[in-house]
């Protein structure tokens, strides 16, 4: 899995050119973070260790997901 993260005043859509290439032989993320775009925009924690949280959460999970799928398919 590879995760891609934006900048500063970015999106997800920065990776648009290189994600095919990477999709080739990788799963690719792409999250926007905290506050960007259409998610919610709460009052707090745009700092980078809650952000940074929020990426750990988020990559915790899609690894228990695949996890369970290889498990699931493998027999």
């Amino acid at each position: 899995m590879v995760v891609l993260l934006h900048g500063y005043a970015e999106t997800g859509h920065m990776w648009r050119p290189i994600m095919p290439l990477l999709a080739e032989r990788h799963v690719v993320v792409v999250p926007d973070l905290r506050g960007c775009r259409r998610l919610a925009k709460p009052r707090s924690g745009y700092d980078k260790k809650n952000m940074a949280m929020d990426i750990h959460e988020l990559t915790t999970l899609l690894n228990s997901i695949a996890s369970a799928s290889s498990a699931t398919t493998s027999g």
